[in-house]
């Protein structure tokens, strides 16, 4: 389904939408999504290449020593 849209909701949960359907959380409750960022990182004349750099936290409710946050960066590469 086109389009198919990332989005983060007000209190940093990711969501993804496709076409005209209504958007779903794809992350729990407990993760909260700070930064979210897609980069065209493709070269003249090459694959399509998306850069993805996501930061987030995960909160316990029940044990605080399992609180951590972390960053991730990847790219995809679209097939055509």
């Amino acid at each position: 389904l086109n389009p198919v849209v990332f989005s983060l909701d007000n209190n940093g949960r990711l969501t993804l939408t496709e076409g005209i359907n209504a958007a779903k959380f794809i992350t729990s409750p407990q993760i909260k999504v700070t930064n979210l960022v897609f980069s065209n990182l493709t070269a003249d004349g090459s694959h399509s290449n998306i850069g993805i750099n996501l930061d987030f936290a995960f909160a316990s409710n029940t044990n605080s020593g399992f609180n951590f946050s972390s960053s991730l960066q990847t790219a995809v590469s679209l097939r055509q």
